[in-house]
Formats: C-alpha cells, structure tokens, sequence
C-alpha cells in the first residue's frame, strides 16, 4: 500500500503515525488497501511460539512442515533462516476474468480475489532453474541479528516479520546473508547512502541471496496447488488480513502451502527484485521472466501478496512502490537460485 493509504488508514484508525513501536494487537481495526543449496545444515522447520499470539482471530496449529523437495537452514553467526526448495516447473501466472471474487467483506471469510489490469492476462509461464525460497518472512530477531538494526514500526514482536522496510533495505539484508555464507553478492550497494541496485542483469545466475523475481514469487506461493491463496481457497487458513488481525502477526502460525511456505497470502507485503511494470504480464518473456532489467535507483520496485492492512490477500495481487519507501506493512522474504 501507498504512504498516503496508510496515513489514511492511520487517519480513521487513531494510530499516532510517530510512533516507532508498537504490538500485533494495539491498532484499530484498518480499512482495505487496493493498489496500483547452500550450506547448511538440515533441520526440520518450527513454527511460531503459540503464546506470542494476540490478537482475536485463533491461528491455525499445523505443527512442523517438512518441505516435499528439500530444505536447509542457515545458522551462523546466531543467524538462523530456514530455506525450502522449489522445483523448476512451469504454471498459471496472473488472472483471468473467471478468478474474481468480491467476497462479503462483512464475514469473516470475506477476502476479496482483486484482479485488475496489474494482474492481468492471465499467462503461462515456465521457470527452468529450481531454487531455494526462505520459508517463511524474515522476522524481527533475525533481521536484528543479521543487520544490528529493528526498524519494525510494532517492533516488541521477534517472531513477526520484520517491517518498514524499504526495497533497499531487503536488499542490503540480502547481501549480508550472502556475505555470511561466503557466497557472491546479488546487488551493488551503498551502505552509506542506503542505496542498491541489482549487480545481474539476469538474477537467477547470481549464486548468492536476493529477492525472489515475480515469476519466482508466484510460482512459490501457488505451491504446485490450484488455490486462489498460498495454501488454501479460504484465506483464513492462511493468510493474516484486516478483518483478523490489527498488525503483522508471528510468522508460521497460519498453514503452509504445498511447498511448506508459509505467509505468502496476507501478514506483511513482500519486496520483489523486480521492477514494477504495470504491463508486466504483457511484455515479460515468458520463460524465466528477468525481472530487473534495467539497474537504476528510483524506479518502482515490486510488492507481492498483500497484508495485514486490508482483505486482498490472493497470491495474485501486485503493488508498486519507490524503493526509499518503507512503512509498517512492508516485508520480505529471500530467495536463492540452486547451483
């Protein structure tokens, strides 16, 4: 969503917009938004502490989910981040006309199937590198211990995704994983300005960590099933979205979809490495689509997946902002290609 969505929000909700803290459960109840291997060492995925739950609306107890094709976890440095394999394949990418739902925004099970000219034609689409995608979003504790730093507007929440965060910022965590693991770095960055710009001009031969592409996205929260939501066709199982829930919520406590990601519907909006191109299902090639094709700062960059503010939360949905941008709805997750 747009800053001026969320100082509107932030308008009819109440909430002080300096405020720089804050819990999943102390917001009023916002309005929808529409817009615009590695090393490691394998070990099964845990999910979210129970008790770190807050709000109203009760999570779904899925237990641990073992990934169907594979999965490591990074843990160095009192850095831990599980990765889950995703094979290469190809699928439907984008919506057609037959996919729209308006819901009954007054139920509970109200989520709406936005699909507007963003999202649209509706294409195949065929990714011929597997890759590792990070199970669930970056959280608080891990991007504090990766970066020394919690920008998160509800920032007294470790399991929960980690948020204000520009496109520049997931970058920069990016690279920093990558230098963890002694991998190549996926971006060119200055640290000093906060700036950074893709360091490929094609992404999926970077060895090293970065933002998934949009095609990448989309095919990972699909998860090999046919659901209008990442895990399910009703979004309660899976997504965090504003007639649950008044802030992001603790990572894994929703089901998992077929590839054992988790939160890819709703809970945070997740930077892509792509820029954002209005026409994108138009003009994108349609086999490994490049994503970032031209490497400047200042071009809108992507945002996938909807979340907590607002009921779009179709695995469909796109947004675009300035890469400077960061406000409290704003998350990400990495992605790695596999040698």
């Amino acid at each position: 969503m747009s800053d001026k969505e969320l100082a509107d929000w932030k308008a009819d909700a109440g909430v002080d917009g300096d405020s720089a803290t804050g819990s999943p459960d102390d917001t009023a109840s916002p309005a929808d938004d529409t817009g615009a291997g590695g090393d490691g060492t394998d070990t099964a995925p845990t999910t979210a502490d129970d008790t770190a739950m807050t709000d109203t609306a009760a999570s779904t107890d899925t237990g641990p989910c073992e990934s169907p094709e594979g999965s490591y976890t990074v843990d160095k440095a009192d850095v831990r981040y599980t990765f889950v394999a995703v094979p290469a394949g190809s699928f439907r990418m984008g919506c057609s006309a037959s996919d729209v739902d308006t819901g009954d925004v007054s139920e509970p099970d109200g989520c709406k199937i936005d699909c507007r000219d963003p999202s649209t034609p509706e294409h195949k689409a065929r990714l011929t590198r597997s890759f590792w995608m990070a199970q669930t979003e970056m959280t608080q504790d891990t991007y504090q211990r990766l970066t020394g730093e919690n920008p998160s507007f509800f920032g007294s929440c470790g399991e929960c995704p980690v948020d204000t965060i520009s496109w520049h910022a997931a970058a920069l965590a990016a690279n920093k994983l990558s230098e963890l693991e002694g991998l190549e770095l996926c971006y060119a960055c200055d640290e000093k300005l906060g700036q950074c710009v893709p360091g490929f001009e094609d992404p999926y031969t970077c060895m090293g960590y970065r933002l998934p592409t949009e095609a990448e996205w989309e095919y990972a929260a699909a998860g090999g099933e046919e659901h209008p939501f990442s895990g399910s066709a009703d979004c309660d199982e899976v997504a965090w979205h504003s007639l649950q829930t008044t802030g992001p919520q603790p990572v894994a406590e929703k089901a998992a979809n077929g590839y054992c990601l988790y939160d890819m519907s709703g809970n945070v909006w997740e930077w892509a490495h792509d820029l954002h191109d209005e026409s994108y299902y138009d003009s994108k090639p349609v086999v490994d689509p490049p994503g970032s094709d031209v490497a400047t700062v200042g071009s809108y960059r992507t945002q996938r997946g909807g979340g907590y503010v607002g009921y779009n939360v179709d695995i469909m949905q796109r947004y675009g902002n300035a890469p400077e941008t960061a406000n409290e709805t704003f998350g990400f997750r990495l992605a790695r290609t596999i040698p």
